[in-house]
């Protein structure tokens, strides 16, 4: 093999892995990769969000301009990009090799990776991938014209960024912004909230979520994209359980941070804080020093017990909430509950 071919064949091997789910219950143990030190850096080609413009209109000449907008990726993956603190999901996309010419707006709100490996790119005249985080493609040749916008790394000769996975306002904006770049509307718009393909000559189809890049070229994104030392959402959280990071909490545990958050309280010596179920439902105990998962937001978030001793885990960005044993400080969204 080549230098570029063993480069190519190690990405896959990596994103293969990134891109397993395996649902563990707690305390059971499991066969995935226990957490390592820091991200790997995988290889990725940068675009630039500077160029001179952005897709030409005449490459919609002749060609359709197909949408499809989502609000994260359906199939999750171990990777990061650099900078931000959202998990990468991956969409797959798929088309029969018949059809004719198209342009691909893909959008989305989290960070996706656009997974081109089983797509037939001859029928690719170009790619505008807009989202609020930013976006990247995978398997997409170097010789088709890409250009990515989004508000974390803008490219201003392509407007504003835009996305929409159901119709409404945010939909009349991408429709919008794709007729001042192409000089007329797209000819068809697919969306779904986490998909995890899409098929542009038909309806969406299910793809297993463990179902791996196959033969992607490398990345292309306008930053780095890292492999995560550990899983996304609950299943990092499993990986951290079986390394021994952390632990579920147990009635001693609920009981030990209510008297500790009694202790704080200017008025808990009229009367106990009690914890209901919106602190205990998904509480954990650090047990040693860690870096929590990425994507604990929204329905994904968990509270945290520090107890004396114990450092504050590292946290890339959630909803989470941290309790300290030692002073009954809180720090998180459910400090005012």
């Amino acid at each position: 093999m080549t230098n570029n071919e063993l480069s190519a064949f190690a990405l896959v091997v990596v994103l293969a892995i990134a891109s397993v789910m395996v649902s563990v219950p707690y305390g059971q143990s499991s066969n995935e990769p226990q957490p390592s030190a820091s991200p790997v850096k995988l290889s990725t080609v940068i675009e630039t969000s500077t160029s001179t413009n952005c897709l030409s209109p005449e490459l919609a000449n002749g060609a359709q301009i197909r949408v499809l907008g989502a609000y994260e990726g359906g199939i999750e993956t171990q990777l990061s990009i650099e900078g931000n603190s959202h998990q990468v999901g991956r969409i797959k996309l798929h088309a029969g090799v018949s059809g004719g010419p198209v342009i691909l707006v893909l959008s989305a709100y989290d960070p996706v990776i656009w997974d081109f490996s089983e797509f037939p790119v001859d029928r690719v005249r170009g790619v505008l991938a807009t989202g609020y985080h930013d976006q990247a493609v995978a398997g997409l040749p170097a010789n088709i014209p890409l250009r990515i916008n989004s508000h974390d790394t803008p490219n201003a000769q392509c407007g504003d960024y835009s996305y929409a996975y159901q119709g409404g306002s945010d939909l009349d904006r991408l429709v919008g912004n794709i007729a001042v770049i192409f000089g007329r509307e797209p000819d068809s718009f697919q969306g779904d909230y986490d998909p995890k393909s899409f098929n542009i000559d038909g309806q969406l189809i299910t793809v297993k979520s463990d179902d791996n890049l196959g033969s992607s070229n490398d990345i292309r994104a306008t930053k780095n994209i890292f492999a995560d030392p550990i899983a996304s959402k609950k299943t990092g959280l499993v990986q951290l359980i079986n390394a021994g990071k952390i632990r579920p909490a147990n009635a001693n545990d609920v009981s030990a941070l209510s008297r500790a958050l009694t202790a704080a309280s200017p008025s808990g010596k009229f009367a106990p804080i009690k914890l209901d179920s919106s602190v205990t439902h998904e509480l954990y105990v650090i047990l040693a020093p860690t870096t929590l998962p990425r994507g604990m937001y929204g329905g994904n978030l968990a509270n945290f017990i520090i107890p004396a001793g114990v450092p504050m885990p590292i946290d890339p960005g959630s909803h989470n909430t941290y309790f300290r044993l030692a002073d009954g400080s809180c720090m998180g969204t459910m400090c005012d509950r």
